[in-house]
């Protein structure tokens, strides 16, 4: 049975997690410590793309605000203010998340001196 996905939301999830478990499925786990290791190192490979998205998110976003704050100077009648203000907050917003998920890294002891998490020892704390 061929399986169809119309959505592309899902096409791209898919491949994102696709991706995810395969940077990692050519090696061979003998323990519960190595698996986890593993997985701690996909999770800053996802942590990057999540970043990365958010930056080009934002920044459209706030292009986007300001030609309409633009364009609501040229003609308030046609273009409503909160229209650009909003589009504005929203990118500062996404541009903020990068941030975000360092600090709740460094609160969580990911990103502290020693650099490990419940013993997994991480090598790419300083990323952001």
């Amino acid at each position: 049975m061929k399986l169809k996905i119309s959505n592309p939301y899902t096409k791209i999830c898919a491949g994102f997690s696709s991706y995810l478990i395969a940077s990692n499925a050519h090696a061979q786990t003998t323990s519960l410590g190595t698996m986890a290791t593993a997985v701690a190192g996909n999770f800053w490979q996802a942590t990057d793309v999540i970043s990365t998205a958010s930056y080009v998110a934002g920044a459209c976003f706030g292009m986007t605000g300001v030609l309409k704050l633009k364009a609501h100077a040229e003609a308030p009648a046609n273009v409503p203010i909160n229209a650009g203000l909003g589009r504005l907050a929203a990118g500062a917003g996404l541009v903020a998340v990068p941030f975000v998920i360092n600090s709740t890294f460094n609160t969580a002891g990911a990103g502290g001196e020693q650099g490990t998490t419940t013993g997994i020892t991480n090598s790419s704390s300083d990323r952001f």
